[in-house]
């Protein structure tokens, strides 16, 4: 398996969560089909329909979030427009004869996943008829530009995962807003979120051969443990660890990560692009 659909977060609408999962589902077929030698063509149909199903998808998609009056329908479009478009240029690369390796499928679900899970998020609140919980007080972290390290798409996942974290603490301030099921599901998804983000930083660091990837890793180790057992006390119905790990620590972990760390990653990717120039 390739993509474990259990790592795509709930939209709330069951109907667009099953499309999800059907595309992972056919992702996995089109990797199992080239794991196992299968002749070219047979995989080259199976990645075919895959990107059927992502048609269908956001077709579907843009008829529920306008229905469901998201107001941002019309960018989302536009979104998926160049999601399509990435798709039939892999296709027709492929068709042309270009070699299939295992980078063509981390490409399809850095694509899927970063759709999924950065873009989507956005109509949430929409979806599973809740007020957003932003326009009901003031965020944990406000995001600035001060927070940019200079890498446009670890710039996008840090924006995503400071959108996470105050959506659940605005949220968890006022109980009546989430029981604690759906509290688990958004720690769930915060964790899912920065394991991949983190994956996502440390194999650039060792693609380009980042000499602060040993001590970098390890504060990623270390915050990853922290949310684990904030997940363990969850199960076990607490919520005090919880609050106090997104108000006096994740809050300024993160910020601080970014600011005296990710910054200097930045710095580093952004000296090696300057080299190739």
């Amino acid at each position: 398996m390739f993509i474990d659909p259990k790592r795509i977060p709930s939209t709330g609408h069951p109907g667009l969560d099953a499309g999800h999962t059907r595309m992972a589902l056919l992702m996995n077929l089109a990797y199992e089909k080239w794991t196992l030698k299968t002749n070219q063509d047979a995989v080259l149909d199976a990645m075919r329909e895959f990107v059927r199903a992502v048609e269908e998808h956001f077709s579907e998609e843009i008829h529920i979030i306008r229905q469901a009056g998201y107001e941002k329908w019309a960018e989302h479009s536009a979104i998926h427009g160049e999601f399509h478009a990435k798709l039939t240029a892999l296709i027709e690369r492929l068709e042309a004869g270009a070699d299939m390796d295992v980078d063509t499928f981390t490409l399809l679900d850095r694509l899927l996943y970063e759709h999924e899970f950065l873009d989507d998020q956005d109509f949430w609140e929409v979806l599973k008829g809740e007020p957003n919980p932003m326009k009901n007080g003031e965020p944990l972290i406000a995001w600035s530009d001060d927070f940019c390290i200079g890498h446009p798409e670890i710039d996008r996942q840090h924006m995503a995962l400071v959108k996470l974290i105050n959506r659940l603490h605005l949220a968890i301030r006022d109980k009546s807003v989430m029981d604690k099921d759906e509290v688990f599901a958004e720690v769930g998804d915060i964790l899912r979120h920065t394991l991949w983000h983190f994956g996502f930083e440390e194999n650039l660091m060792r693609e380009h051969d980042i000499r602060s990837f040993e001590s970098h890793k390890i504060l990623h180790d270390h915050l990853i443990g922290d949310l684990e057992g904030v997940l363990i006390d969850l199960k076990e119905g607490s919520y005090d660890r919880l609050e106090d790990l997104l108000e006096n620590y994740l809050k300024y972990w993160l910020l601080d990560h970014i600011v005296h760390v990710d910054k200097g990653l930045g710095l580093a990717l952004a000296k090696l692009e300057k080299q190739k120039d």
